[in-house]
């Protein structure tokens, strides 16, 4: 399997990047450190996430930061849509 990001998910990498880079360095590199392992187990284990109330669409919760990472499997391809940061109100994460 490989891993795509769609153009939303990437805008939202950056914007997770902007913020925490300005913040703190450090917590910006371990949080990225989580979300590379993360999506590199889709690629092996892509139905790992759990089912949404939209029916292809799965959700994994990442380990030790409070982010979830939506995404789509699509032949053999996990398209990811939204990491979505669990502060934020739920219809924002996945519209």
């Amino acid at each position: 399997m490989r891993v795509r990001l769609t153009s939303r998910a990437y805008g939202e990498l950056e914007q997770i990047s902007d913020y925490f880079s300005n913040r703190s360095p450090a917590a910006a590199a371990a949080i990225f450190a989580v979300l590379d392992r993360s999506f590199s187990r889709l690629q092996t284990m892509p139905f790992q996430g759990r089912t949404t109330n939209v029916p292809t669409v799965r959700c994994l919760v990442v380990p030790r930061f409070p982010f979830k990472i939506f995404y789509r499997v699509v032949g053999d391809t996990v398209e990811v849509l939204s990491v979505f940061h669990t502060s934020r109100t739920p219809d924002q994460g996945l519209e």
